[in-house]
């Protein structure tokens, strides 16, 4: 019955599923226009957030902290 449940989706969830869908490839066009060489991960991660929000994201964790990214950055070319 779960499973039935899973994999029917209301009108409401594809409506918001597309919402969720505008956000994120406007904010990820948005964010690749801000891409600098020697930018690091959180530094992209911090534009990412930014752009997500701007365009109408209202959840708090949004990026996941991946394990390298407390790794010491490449050095900046520039």
């Amino acid at each position: 019955m779960i499973e039935l449940q899973r994999e029917l989706k209301s009108d409401a969830e594809i409506e918001t599923m597309q919402k969720a869908q505008d956000i994120t490839d406007k904010a990820f066009a948005e964010v690749l226009t801000r891409i600098k060489v020697g930018m690091t991960e959180k530094e992209l991660q911090a534009e990412l957030i930014y752009c997500l929000y701007k365009n109408g994201a209202k959840i708090e964790n949004i990026v996941k902290n991946e394990p390298n990214i407390n790794k010491k950055p490449p050095p900046r070319l520039g």
